[in-house]
């Protein structure tokens, strides 16, 4: 019986294929698929779908990016984890402003006649493109690796990690261990 149903199904699809139409039809989605899988599976770097267009996704690898954690996996953020991302990364710049804004005075203090600018000093998050590389460590953590800027430089923060000497708080990353919501080696570039 059961072989029989299986032999009468493989004649339907024979018969169904059979059409030009149908088999044209087929062979696309088929094509498509394939073209799908391959590029679902590869290290081919992409952009989140989130809410905010100026985040970016970067497949982690041991390859490119062993820097980050040793012999990790990667793993793709959940709606949730881009959320908690977020939220760390904002506790992070609110313990960094009041030692930048300190630095800004004492800079004024010294210098009234000065034209600097608070705002380059202070970071605001809204003024910043991402980029994130998403990996578990050896202990299953997830760790991530974020990377803030305000100006690519011509690069494309699509394809490339997005790196300059200096340039200020134009430019800042720190690490953020997901699994406990801590954030460690937050730097800020340097002015030349």
């Amino acid at each position: 019986m059961k072989g029989q149903i299986v032999d009468e199904s493989m004649y339907e699809l024979y018969k169904f294929l059979k059409n030009p139409i149908h088999m044209k039809q087929f062979s696309i989605k088929l094509i498509l698929l394939i073209v799908l899988v391959i590029f679902t599976n590869s290290n081919v770097n992409c952009q989140i779908r989130t809410t905010n267009p100026e985040i970016f996704l970067f497949k982690y690898s041991k390859k490119n990016y062993s820097w980050i954690v040793e012999n990790g996996k990667s793993f793709t953020p959940t709606r949730e984890d881009l959320l908690k991302i977020e939220k760390v990364i904002l506790k992070g710049i609110s313990e960094q402003n009041p030692q930048r804004e300190e630095y800004y005075n004492a800079l004024k203090k010294n210098n009234p006649d000065s034209t600097i600018d608070i705002r380059d000093f202070i970071l605001d998050l809204k003024n910043y493109k991402r980029q994130y590389v998403c990996a578990i460590n050896h202990k299953g953590e997830k760790i991530v690796w974020v990377n803030c800027f305000c100006n690519s430089n011509g690069k494309n923060p699509k394809k490339q990690i997005i790196s300059v000497n200096d340039g200020g708080n134009c430019f800042f990353g720190l690490y953020i261990n997901l699994t406990n919501e801590t954030y460690y080696d937050f730097i800020i570039n340097g002015d030349a």
